[in-house]
């Protein structure tokens, strides 16, 4: 059986990638006291409060609060429909949302029944 060309043999996780690449990013964040993930994609820390008190929450914690799915929450903030707090200027930077910003996006989206 032929090699496949270009390193493809090596093993992919789910989101397409290689296991050595995320250890690599892993051991680059350790001790950093940012939020690195596992093979199986869960942060391996909470999220941090600011100094407010408000805690700042993932992507996945803020779409586990609504119900939805990760993808609803990504196109909010595409769309600046809510307030977030990005962590540096690349297009991929980790960002974080604030609980009040959340409740508040569930009060101006709740519709009241009419009597």
């Amino acid at each position: 059986m032929p090699r496949p060309q270009n390193g493809d043999d090596r093993r992919r996780n789910a989101g397409g990638v290689s296991h050595r690449a995320e250890r690599r990013t892993a051991r680059r964040h350790q001790g950093s006291g940012t939020t690195t993930r596992s093979a199986h994609g869960s942060a391996k820390r909470a999220a941090a409060g600011n100094s407010d008190g408000d805690p700042l929450l993932t992507v996945g914690q803020a779409a586990e609060r609504l119900g939805t799915p990760e993808r609803f929450v990504r196109r909010l903030i595409a769309e600046r429909r809510i307030e977030f707090v990005k962590f540096g200027e690349a297009r991929c930077s980790p960002v974080r949302i604030r609980v009040s910003v959340l409740d508040d996006f569930i009060a101006a989206s709740t519709v009241r029944p009419t009597e």
